[in-house]
């Protein structure tokens, strides 16, 4: 995983495009209320917000998912 990111990073820094990153207990705490949630918790909160029918699987389409979805709301804050 962390030789990924590394290459991503670096694909990022070499086009000049922004990259932010989020502690995985601030994506949690962000969509489901609590940094400490578990990967069902999560499941089931982006399956809700996303008015899924079924929860994301693997439990990893739920963490990318939730990832985006931090990113979105901490946006859409007022400075």
């Amino acid at each position: 995983m962390g030789h990924a990111r590394g290459v991503i990073l670096l694909a990022a820094g070499q086009r000049e495009l922004p990259v932010v990153s989020y502690a995985p207990t601030r994506i949690k705490k962000t969509i489901t209320g609590s940094g400490r949630a578990s990967k069902d918790q999560v499941q089931l909160a982006i399956q809700r917000e996303l008015n899924l029918d079924r929860v994301p699987e693997p439990p990893d389409v739920a963490d990318a998912l939730a990832a985006a979805l931090c990113h979105y709301y901490v946006q859409k804050l007022p400075a």
